[in-house]
């Protein structure tokens, strides 16, 4: 955990020294030709455009996020880091529950991906697919075979969706399982095993917590339609339990 979190200040460390090194100056012409227009500043020169386009990677702003990794494979590093700082809360959420790889590994593997990410086949959904891709590959380097223990994908959908801190034993942690959850949902809004509306219920409850009719009222739903999207998502997923397994793991 030490190593994990030194890292991650060092990456964090580094950010800012760029930050503070690139602001006032000139947008680079061809960041001005391969990003679209919204993710440029008004003039030409922005104190924070690093930081406006790394939030735009992180809401998942797939013309950004192509922008940006079209112009790393060009041999724009600043670009890639970009990138690279907005994948790491995601990274570093993995790595957490990865004994085998720390989360520099994740991000050494991450600069791989985005020199090889192709953009012309896989341009939706970007950034969940490197984090996911990220997590594919040393997977597959370690040769390991997941095997279940996520509720969702074996046993039959609760009449009443549990609290977040219950889904798993007590060996697991909130934060845990959020993030399990999380790269679940992502994995199923990335390839539309689900309706979005049916996801973001399930976020509203799995992850942040709330009770069913917190839920119907931050949606605009009634307290039985929070129920049947958790139980419909549920039921996907548990459709495409061998895909899920293969991607995400024991976890």
């Amino acid at each position: 955990m030490g190593d994990q979190v030194a890292v991650s200040t060092a990456l964090n460390n580094d950010w800012a020294a760029l930050c503070e090194l690139h602001a006032g100056r000139d947008v680079p012409p061809t960041w001005q030709e391969h990003l679209p227009e919204w993710a440029l500043p008004p003039v030409t020169r922005a104190d924070c455009l690093l930081d406006d386009l790394c939030a735009l990677v992180r809401d998942r702003d797939d013309a950004t996020v192509c922008g940006l990794i079209r112009l790393t494979q060009m041999g724009d590093q600043l670009a890639g880091r970009i990138v690279i700082q907005a994948l790491l809360p995601k990274l570093r959420a993995v790595s957490r529950r990865d004994p085998r790889h720390g989360v520099e590994d994740y991000v050494n593997v991450a600069w791989t991906r985005l020199m090889t990410y192709p953009l012309d086949v896989r341009a939706r959904a970007v950034v969940v697919n490197i984090a996911l891709d990220c997590l594919k590959l040393l997977t597959r380097q370690d040769g390991r075979r997941p095997e279940t223990c996520v509720p969702w994908l074996t046993e039959p959908a609760a009449p009443t969706p549990p609290r977040v801190g219950t889904i798993w034993g007590d060996t697991d942690t909130p934060d845990s399982v959020r993030d399990y959850v999380d790269a679940l949902l992502d994995l199923a809004d990335r390839d539309g095993w689900a309706s979005q509306k049916g996801t973001a219920v399930v976020r509203s409850v799995y992850i942040d917590g709330m009770s069913g009719h917190e839920a119907a009222a931050r949606h605009a739903i009634s307290h039985d339609m929070v129920r049947y999207h958790c139980s419909h998502t549920i039921r996907a997923l548990r459709t495409h339990r061998q895909e899920a397994l293969q991607m995400l793991g024991s976890w």
